[in-house]
């Protein structure tokens, strides 16, 4: 990991032990930490063999030194592959992760430091088709969707956007 400054300037920051592919990642200056999602999608040179998919956790480095101070491993809450990708904070310093993989968000409880699963619903998971957002739609590569941006979705059922005519409807993208 490392800091890239307004001017341009690179630090490394840490290379953290038993770090494998980092995603989502938070500075939470009032708390002097840096969190940060490891798993292992297996394209990582840390990759090992029946960890893919496997790997579900939070590192919290200290903000000052880059040192590793606490892991929190989400693997167990897991039922299947499991793929953290970003994470939040309420005013407490208690922290929310999402996953790619698992239609469930993580809560990591700042006093007691014990993850657990906040939400698990089947309406979290990704759908096939874009969904509206204020009228608009973006697209990413999933199920054979191309990428690309529907401008005013309004009214648009997430079934209607299939493969073949969605690139029609995001302007022949």
């Amino acid at each position: 990991m490392a800091w890239s400054t307004p001017d341009g300037r690179y630090r490394r920051f840490s290379t953290g032990k038993g770090l494998i592919t980092t995603s989502g990642m938070l500075v939470d200056a009032e708390r002097n930490r840096v969190l940060v999602c490891n798993e292992d999608v297996g394209v990582s040179r840390n990759s090992a063999a029946g960890t893919r998919n496997r790997v579900a956790q939070v590192l919290e480095f200290n903000l000052d030194t880059d040192a590793l101070q606490q892991t929190y491993d989400l693997s167990s809450l897991s039922h299947g592959p499991t793929l953290p990708n970003d994470l939040t904070l309420d005013a407490q310093g208690n922290i929310y992760v999402t996953d790619s993989f698992q239609p469930q968000i993580y809560k990591i409880d700042r006093t007691t430091r014990q993850a657990s699963i906040l939400v698990r619903s089947a309406r979290l998971m990704p759908a096939d088709a874009p969904a509206a957002a204020q009228g608009n739609a973006a697209l990413s590569q999933w199920r054979g969707v191309s990428p690309g941006w529907l401008p005013d979705c309004r009214g648009l059922h997430p079934r209607a956007a299939v493969e073949g005519d969605v690139g029609e409807r995001a302007g022949g993208q």
